[in-house]
């Protein structure tokens, strides 16, 4: 790719006759730059050898292909086909999914990183390239971000999953502690609002990121892998937060029937709905191991009037124990502040407080770097 590019930049400028075909080269010459440049953008200590971005390659190429047959034979409806190829599929996502880098996307990151999550965001769509930029991409230094799960490949850097998220800043209470009832719950607001630049909390404040909405992409299962790894890479050191449409509950409830009731009747109707197990949005975040921390309301917004904060843990182990009561009965993990309304709508509920949170995290973070906060504890109630 690089002799390519080489070549192609030293091509003499056109006359009139071959200025159609000197533009079809000039525009393959972008895409292998932008394919370079993207190369460029992961960090430098994680970047693939030659070996590895050829079997990226190949693996991409094969996992497409099966995923091409397997969609031929569940319509064909041969099941002994699609079990052998849904097990091939898994076992070469796996392998994609593990060499995959975590990469921090800006304004000044490869156009191909833009392209790619623009033409995948669907749930908060722009109109615009531009205004996409605009109001999406921020730098190390202000309250808006990307995060892109990225494979390295001969075309450059694909994009398997990418997430935009929103640096927010929580005050604290009298005993130091932040509350998941306070995290912001408009993502009406919040998606439509350009980058500022960011100042870490204070003492009296604790700092937190909100994932306002993800894209995927050509593999499987990559979107629970980028959650997982961002929870991790965050490591307690911010309370990690979703905000979350809830639109398929509007096919059971129409959007209308809640000018009529009451908060707290909305918010018992939404528990008893996401207890069936259907939401797909639910079962993403609860079957992987997030708790319910806020539903907020907001009667105004016309196509999101109700959305979920959905909080992950920076300790595996408490997610691996939430996603197992979700996936096994479908048993909601809910901030304390919600347990009255499960209550009265007879919703069986695992309620995350303040006792079963932070003595493990305690342990955790006073052995940590000092750039952490060892004092740090979030409670739910």
């Amino acid at each position: 790719m690089g002799m390519l590019a080489n070549s192609l930049a030293r091509i003499p400028a056109p006359n009139a006759r071959g200025f159609l075909g000197f533009l079809r080269l000039l525009s393959l010459k972008t895409a292998i730059d932008n394919a370079q440049r993207s190369l460029l953008d992961v960090p430098k200590g994680m970047r693939a050898s030659e070996e590895e971005l050829a079997q990226n390659t190949a693996d991409l190429r094969e996992y497409t292909g099966i995923r091409n047959e397997l969609r031929a034979a569940k319509a064909e409806k041969d099941r002994e086909r699609v079990q052998d190829l849904s097990q091939q599929l898994d076992t070469i996502g796996a392998r994609l999914l593990g060499a995959a880098k975590l990469i921090d996307v800006t304004k000044q990151s490869s156009t191909l990183f833009h392209e790619q999550l623009f033409k995948s965001e669907a749930v908060h769509k722009l109109p615009t390239l531009e205004e996409f930029l605009a109001k999406r991409f921020g730098g190390p230094k202000t309250d808006k971000g990307t995060k892109v799960l990225g494979l390295e490949t001969d075309s450059g850097v694909v994009v398997l999953s990418g997430i935009f998220i929103k640096k927010v800043k929580l005050d604290r209470d009298g005993d130091g502690h932040a509350h998941f009832k306070d995290i912001p719950g408009h993502v009406g607001e919040l998606k439509d609002q350009e980058p500022t630049r960011y100042k870490r909390a204070g003492k009296r404040q604790q700092d937190a990121v909100i994932f306002y909405t993800i894209s995927g992409g050509p593999v499987g299962k990559a979107g629970v892998e980028l959650v997982k790894r961002l929870a991790e890479d965050f490591n307690g050191a911010v309370l990690v937060s979703t905000l979350s449409p809830i639109r398929d509950l509007y096919k059971v409830i129409p959007k209308d029937a809640f000018n009529e009731m009451t908060g707290t009747e909305i918010k018992q109707s939404v528990l008893d709905y996401l207890s069936q197990g259907t939401d797909p949005v639910a079962k993403f975040h609860l079957g992987n191991g997030a708790t319910i921390g806020d539903i907020n309301i907001n009667l105004g917004d016309p196509i999101d009037p109700i959305t979920i904060n959905y909080i992950y843990s920076a300790d595996a182990d408490e997610r691996a124990v939430y996603a197992s009561m979700y996936n096994g009965d479908t048993t909601l993990s809910v901030a304390g502040h919600l347990r009255g309304y499960a209550e009265a709508a007879g919703i069986a509920v695992s309620v995350v407080s303040y006792d079963d949170v932070v003595p493990g995290r305690m342990a955790q973070w006073k052995g940590a770097s000092k750039k952490q906060d060892a004092s740090f504890a979030y409670q739910a109630a």
